[in-house]
């Protein structure tokens, strides 16, 4: 019994050791010297197109900034991407990056035929090594390029000796300086449209269209030219800072306050603000009037055409005599005196600006402005600052009634949004009128009268009427854009 239970036990000792044994020698899946890659040294010196330094105080160069990577790749032949950092730098614009590369198996880096791709990646959220096809603005130039640069090189060949590439941007930043025009911008579906009262920045991908309502400018956003545009416009001087459309693609800036003569001396000025009048409701040829016979004194009425040059602001134009030149449509043809660049608008004008443009009813109203009545007209992209309100659309009977009514400082917030007043008063033989009446350039031949814009502030109605060439009327002068609009792209 005991010699059978010895044998059994010397069984299982040798099964048990058998086992260890297998178990130690098992030849293992994958053998650790049969990887799929071969490692060699890679080396490459970037440059940066354009190389046009700087741009507003911005240095291209920032696009390389501490930590940022190039990434090279070619999924055909390499095992994976190559990410590496710029180790040193050649000048002021070149940078040599160096690494080891992972080639797949049985592939292999062929001077002059292997195609690579680089990217510059500095990990923000939006570059990361893809293009930019969105269109952002940002708060600045120095933003834009952290967040949105794209410079890449694509289908590069390797070169054992000495790999140089150029990266080129493709997202274009644009620097744009505007007045109160609207800035729209199209790139496939990607869509943004504002209106542009200052400076503004942005980012837009290569190839993006821009335009710019009311001063014609259709531009195209070229990144293989350059990386960097700045459109800008400059309000001309005595101008309010916005545009108002007189016609179909007509637009027009109105001067920042009525025209006005001092006889004494022959003098033009601007009113020195838009509510400004040179004379008080009921007077007449007095002390508050300057008259036509020389005082010290200026005056903002005037006779038909008597502000162009040829005419005389101290007595009547006789239209008939040839004193002033009418062009095919009847419209008065000579130059301003107080400046060529300046004219007044047409009867027609005047119609298509306050009745007919778009939203037309909802831009002007009657208000008082510093207590003096007139009539506001809002630019033709109007936002109301913040705090400030008014009624479009009223009838009253008296003037008291009349819902709108701004103080000095209210008037400087609408004015500098660009909002236009044209105070009320006009001068019929020797007394003065609250009739609210505008020149035009228009003359009717037919009842040898001037034709004038005229405005009800009880009834918030509009339209043009006859008066007689020797009525002094207020004149509000207005600069045409067209090509000399002073807008300029770089």
């Amino acid at each position: 019994m005991t010699s059978i239970r010895n044998i059994l036990y010397l069984l299982l000792v040798l099964v048990i050791t058998a086992t260890s044994c297998n178990k130690d020698n098992t030849i293992p899946d994958t053998p650790v010297d049969n990887v799929d890659y071969q490692t060699i040294p890679f080396s490459i010196t970037i440059g940066i197109t354009p190389m046009n330094g700087s741009v507003n105080g911005v240095d291209l160069k920032q696009s390389f900034a501490s930590g940022d990577v190039v990434e090279i790749s070619n999924p055909q032949i390499l095992y994976e991407p190559l990410i590496i950092k710029a180790t040193s730098f050649i000048g002021k614009t070149k940078f040599i990056y160096s690494g080891e590369v992972k080639i797949k198996k049985g592939e292999e880096l062929t001077a002059g035929s292997t195609k690579l791709t680089a990217v510059l990646k500095n990990g923000t959220n939006y570059n990361n090594g893809k293009p930019f096809v969105d269109v952002q603005k940002v708060a600045s130039l120095a933003q834009g390029l952290d967040q949105y640069s794209y410079w890449a090189c694509e289908n590069f060949t390797y070169n054992a000796d000495a790999t140089s590439i150029n990266l080129v941007q493709s997202t274009v930043f644009v620097d744009v300086t505007l007045f109160g025009a609207k800035v729209a911008m199209k790139y496939g579906m990607a869509f943004y449209n504002e209106v542009v009262k200052g400076n503004y920045f942005y980012a837009v991908p290569s190839g993006t269209n821009i335009e710019i309502e009311g001063l014609g400018l259709d531009v195209n956003a070229d990144g293989a030219k350059k990386s960097f545009y700045h459109i800008g416009a400059e309000v001309p001087d005595g101008c309010l800072p916005a545009l108002f459309s007189v016609g179909e693609n007509k637009f027009v800036f109105f001067s920042k306050g009525n025209l006005e003569y001092r006889p004494m001396d022959g003098e033009w000025c601007f009113a020195p603000q838009q509510y400004h009048q040179c004379f008080y409701s009921g007077d007449d040829l007095g002390d508050n009037y300057a008259n036509w016979m020389g005082e010290d004194k200026w005056t903002n009425v005037f006779q038909f055409g008597a502000y162009l040059e040829g005419g005389n602001p101290c007595n009547t134009v006789n239209v008939e005599n040839n004193n002033m030149a009418l062009d095919a449509n009847n419209n008065l043809s000579g130059s301003c005196a107080y400046g060529s660049d300046w004219t007044t608008l047409t009867e027609s004008e005047w119609i298509y600006l306050l009745n007919q443009r778009y939203d037309a009813m909802q831009k002007r109203f009657g208000a008082v402005v510093n207590n003096v009545y007139g009539l506001v007209v809002l630019p033709d992209d109007w936002v109301t600052p913040e705090g400030l309100s008014f009624k479009t659309q009223y009838q009253v009977k008296y003037r008291k009634d009349i819902p709108n009514s701004f103080t000095i400082d209210e008037w400087a917030l609408m004015e500098s949004a660009g909002a236009l007043f044209l105070p009320t008063g006009i001068k019929i033989n020797t007394y003065f009128s609250l009739e609210f009446a505008y020149q035009s350039l228009t003359f009717d031949k037919s009842q040898n009268r001037a034709v004038v814009m005229s405005y009800n502030i009880l009834t918030n109605e509009s339209g043009t009427e006859g008066y007689s060439i020797s009525t002094g009327i207020p004149v509000r002068l207005v600069q045409v854009i067209g090509d000399n609009s002073k807008i300029t792209v770089e």
